[in-house]
């Protein structure tokens, strides 16, 4: 019998022949066994040991220490300014009564009123004239001034105050008359000599003169202080301004002998005091009117008012 191409014998033959083989071979490793010969299994390499990577030690970064900011220079102070020195006033020379007419008399003026006469003093840049109340009647129309500067002019009375004896003028021309100062602190010592400049000589006087004298006593009276002169003042000199030997303003010349003194003295020449017609000669400047009763001496010296005399002694 074939089977596939081939004898079933001839397979067979060959499986058994496969199969003996194998027997053999078999054997072969029992006896190996036995005896000891067996190929022993090769150990097994260890792995290595795990060396772990060390960690970095941490390095402590010192804190840096904080450079101190430089201890600012302190500015040096400001220079402390040097006070400007107060500038001393310059005293003014003590003259002698015939050397202050020729310092002053530029700032007088002649006043005329029909046929009376008097004297006035510029005393600011405004053409202001100060003058005697009792030199401007109340129904005055015509004031005329004369000043080598100006001729003769007219000026309007402004204000007046008739319980000082004080009026103010004005002249209604502009005209560069040099001002006198009024300084209302102006020494005035016991026995002061003073010169009172201004026209003397009635209606035809025309040159400015001066008067020296002394005071012999202050008087107050309502609150004005009026200066007692030994010499009397003729009608000329009435509103003429009185001076010190330093050519300081220190009063007006006032007519008013018998109303400040009493009846029948008319033996010494008055003054009023720069320092009272100070008091309101700027509300004089803006037209002010201070009226007395009539007659005068019924306000200046009439029973109960109080008046304090201080006399010089020679």
């Amino acid at each position: 019998m074939k089977w596939g191409g081939r004898s079933v014998n001839t397979k067979l033959r060959l499986a058994l022949s496969g199969v003996v083989l194998l027997s053999v071979i078999l054997a072969l490793a029992v006896s190996a066994a036995c005896n000891g010969e067996a190929t022993p299994i090769p150990t097994a390499t260890p792995w290595p040991t795990y060396t772990p990577l060390p960690l970095p030690t941490p390095t402590a970064t010192p804190t840096p220490t904080a450079t101190p900011l430089p201890t600012p220079t302190p500015r040096p102070p400001p220079p402390t300014a040097t006070p400007r020195p107060t500038p001393t006033p310059t005293p003014k020379p003590i003259l002698t009564p015939g050397d202050v007419i020729p310092v002053v008399e530029g700032s007088t003026v002649r006043i005329n009123i029909g046929n009376a006469q008097g004297t006035g003093f510029v005393f600011d840049d405004e053409g202001h004239i100060l003058t005697s109340s009792d030199l401007i009647p109340l129904d005055a129309t015509e004031i005329r001034v004369t000043h080598a500067t100006t001729g003769t002019v007219r000026a309007t009375l402004v204000g007046r105050d008739a319980l000082k004896d004080v009026a103010v003028l004005r002249l209604n021309v502009a005209a560069e008359i040099p001002p006198l100062e009024l300084v209302g602190d102006a020494f005035v010592p016991p026995n002061e000599t003073i010169v009172a400049i201004g026209y003397l000589g009635g209606a035809t006087g025309q040159g400015a003169n001066g008067v020296s004298s002394r005071i012999q006593a202050r008087h107050e009276i309502g609150g004005t202080l009026y200066f007692q002169i030994e010499t009397p003042f003729g009608e000329g000199l009435s509103g003429a301004p009185i001076f010190n030997l330093n050519t300081d303003v220190i009063g007006i010349v006032s007519l008013r002998s018998e109303h400040v003194l009493g009846p029948g003295q008319t033996g010494s020449g008055i003054g009023v005091s720069i320092s009272s017609i100070l008091s309101n000669v700027d509300q004089l400047k803006q037209g002010a009117r201070f009226f007395l009763p009539n007659p005068i001496c019924e306000e200046l010296v009439r029973p109960g008012v109080i008046e304090t005399i201080t006399v010089f002694p020679r």
